[in-house]
């Protein structure tokens, strides 16, 4: 029991138990299954990945991932922080952001009420969530090499917002898609060295 790996088996069997009597009594659909769901998943995951360390020809894999995700949790808290100090800065300058009077606004605002944003936006795919939650997630997406924030960018109207824009998107571009990920690619290839002399 003190071991923490024999939690994640506990979770895994209890959880099981749990997710049996709750899609008994409130369905599958319910939010309580499907979070009972994803942490067996995880925990399913996670010993399968165990399990994998017997064979030899997974073993260093499996090794390296667990090395590298224990190695990089100081970065990645701190990529974490970087993507939201962006995205507060693209929140400023009202990316997206429908309550916001300007040619947004007026261009994808939907008329008839039924929702707040009309099917055609830029952003359309983040209008069930806050902006600065939506802007993270630009801020990942650009980091992952994905410019679409840009489709928004077309719509700033003062043209010291738009010199602004695109200074922050270069200096994001720099940042998170060329230093970070070429850290992470360094790190992860060291750590996988380390792995396969130890093996």
């Amino acid at each position: 029991m003190t071991e923490p790996s024999n939690w994640f088996d506990i979770v895994f069997v209890y959880g099981s138990v749990a997710m049996a009597v709750v899609h008994y009594t409130n369905g599958p659909q319910h939010i309580a299954s499907k979070i009972l769901i994803v942490l067996i998943l995880l925990s399913a995951f996670r010993q399968t990945l165990k399990l994998l360390r017997i064979i030899s020809a997974f073993s260093t894999l499996v090794a390296m991932l667990t090395s590298v995700f224990w190695k990089l949790k100081i970065f990645m808290t701190f990529f974490f922080l970087i993507l939201v100090f962006f995205a507060e800065m693209f929140g400023v300058l009202g990316i997206g952001n429908i309550k916001r009077p300007g040619n947004y606004r007026l261009v994808f605002y939907d008329k008839e009420k039924k929702q707040n944003i009309s099917d055609d936006a830029p952003n359309v795919d983040q209008r069930q969530i806050n902006l600065l939650l939506g802007n993270i997630i630009h801020m990942f997406r650009i980091s992952m090499g994905d410019f679409a924030i840009i489709d928004c960018a077309k719509y700033l109207e003062n043209g010291s917002d738009i010199i602004v824009f695109w200074f922050l998107w270069f200096i994001m571009v720099l940042v998170l898609a060329v230093v970070f990920l070429n850290f992470v690619v360094a790190e992860a290839s060291d750590t996988y060295n380390t792995v396969v002399e130890s093996i």
